[in-house]
């Protein structure tokens, strides 16, 4: 006879109050604010375009008016700020998750053609190196000294300290997209993707040999632009609300089936911990399933749509939703016992470290909130460092996160709109990965511009067919790209963005 375990003795008390494998329903405002722990917001110039990334007692973040900046994660205060281009036609939210590894701070940028990767000093703000990439650079993931970034119709390895390219994967039957920060585990890349076509193409899921780039399977039963996590034998993607693969054969081990409003485009990553699946739903709803057998564990709806990716910490799973909340549901039951209201929409995934729950709205305000739990953000998706993630992923020392009494944060304005940086190319030696002269900016609110030393590659571009860049892209997918980009506007950001 099967022996009782914490979870069902959990669930047999929790059955009468919240239902097992049934749906919550939280009402706005219902659970009170945790209003008295928040201990600062920093206010950027423009829409936040991802989730933040705390690593070494600072936050991470890109706001669309094309600049990273470092805020001391304690006081809320601008470390350092500096210019890295904007994003334009994108039908990904969270397209921009600042990547920290070894003092370096990686993050994209784009424009309707070709796309950057930027590589920064994590501590000055200080411009490293960077590469030209042909259409949408988007998240990037960082394993063994490379970086796996997928570029529009490509997923490119690069070499961490130098973005000098060693192999490139295109998409076939014509191109398409990739979608951001795949997951790197034992040697093989996954990554999600749409062949170039109509929104009805088959979608892809590709699992990639990390060391060549030679394809180990395919999939086109489904797939989205979700960011991926591997637990065991099995790979997690979000599809409103998750499919799951099997990481040999690439056959589908087991799916659920949500609304399908999001369409595979507007899709929350999941994350999994201890045998339990957690990702959020377009339709506003957050699931618990079983990671082996899909089996449903309770569901919870918000307010609006989920995107953002979910983060456990402590018993507890934190979500954002587009209701204005960060939500934190008992891990076991699904129970909704502490939530903080926000100024606007939260689509970006939330990251907890030592007790704070650090989170971005997309109206451009980074904040940091005290709670009474214990510990940092666990779970697949973190411990892989797939979109945002905090120290235990890079290696780091233990952050201890000590909040002044006064703080406050700081609020950045801005008289007009930044220019937009000008690299000027250098001569090409060899035929691998350009990197171009880039603005050296210094720690200060305003960079300067001096040359740091580059050296000579050729573009990402070489061997990866003509592309069609993100416009295009989108141009392909008919009557549903031409509404994503009356969606997104020319700016590349969501109208509720």
């Amino acid at each position: 006879m099967r022996r009782l375990t914490r979870r069902d003795t959990l669930q047999a008390v929790a059955a009468p109050l919240f239902g097992v494998a049934s749906t919550t329903a939280i009402a706005n405002g219902s659970l009170g604010d945790a209003s008295d722990g928040h201990a600062w917001a920093f206010e950027t110039s423009g829409p936040v375009e991802g989730a933040p990334t705390v690593v070494g007692g600072s936050v991470y973040v890109v706001s669309n008016e094309r600049y990273l900046y470092a805020i001391d994660a304690s006081t809320g205060e601008l470390e350092w700020e500096t210019e890295v281009g904007g994003y334009e036609y994108s039908p990904m939210r969270g397209k921009r998750v600042p990547t920290v590894v070894d003092g370096t701070v990686y993050v994209t940028s784009s424009s309707r053609a070709s796309g950057q990767l930027h590589a920064i000093d994590a501590e000055t703000g200080e411009h490293e190196w960077h590469v030209e990439v042909h259409g949408a650079a988007t998240v990037p993931t960082v394993s063994d000294d490379t970086l796996y970034l997928p570029n529009g119709q490509a997923v490119a390895a690069l070499d961490a300290d130098t973005g000098k390219q060693i192999w490139v994967h295109e998409l076939e039957e014509g191109g398409g997209m990739f979608g951001p920060a795949p997951a790197v585990v034992d040697g093989t890349v996954y990554v999600g993707g749409r062949p170039h076509g109509t929104m009805t193409a088959p979608p892809q899921f590709h699992a990639l040999d990390a060391d060549s780039g030679e394809a180990v399977w395919r999939s086109e039963q489904r797939a989205s632009f979700s960011a991926p996590t591997v637990v065991d034998d099995r790979v997690y993607v979000g599809f409103d609300p998750v499919l799951v693969f099997d990481t040999d054969t690439g056959d589908e081990a087991w799916t659920v089936d949500g609304s399908g409003s999001g369409g595979g485009w507007l899709v929350s990553s999941p994350t999994v911990a201890d045998g339990t699946v957690y990702v959020g739903d377009s339709d506003g709803t957050i699931h618990a399933f079983g990671a082996e057998d899909g089996d449903e564990r309770w569901t919870v709806e918000t307010g609006d749509s989920i995107t953002s990716s979910p983060t456990v910490a402590d018993g507890t799973v934190f979500v954002g939703s587009d209701d204005g909340h960060v939500y934190g549901l008992h891990t076991e039951t699904g129970e909704a016992d502490w939530s903080f209201s926000a100024d606007a929409a939260i689509p970006f995934s939330p990251i907890v470290v030592d007790g704070v729950v650090f989170f971005a709205t997309e109206a451009g305000s980074v904040h940091a909130v005290e709670t009474e739990f214990e510990g940092h953000s666990d779970g697949s998706r973190i411990a892989q460092g797939t979109l945002n993630h905090h120290h235990v992923w890079s290696d780091e020392s233990p952050q201890t996160i000590s909040i002044p009494a006064d703080a406050e944060g700081d609020r950045i304005e801005r008289p007009s709109e930044p220019s937009t940086p000008d690299p000027t190319p250098s001569p090409a030696a060899t035929p691998s990965p350009t990197q171009t002269t880039t603005p050296t900016p210094s720690p200060t609110a305003t960079p300067t511009a001096t040359p740091t030393p580059t050296s000579s590659n050729a573009s990402l571009t070489d061997g990866v067919g003509p592309g069609f860049g993100v416009l295009g892209t989108l141009a392909g997918f008919g009557t549903a790209g031409y509404l994503l980009l009356r969606r997104f506007g020319e700016s590349g950001t969501n109208a509720d963005e």
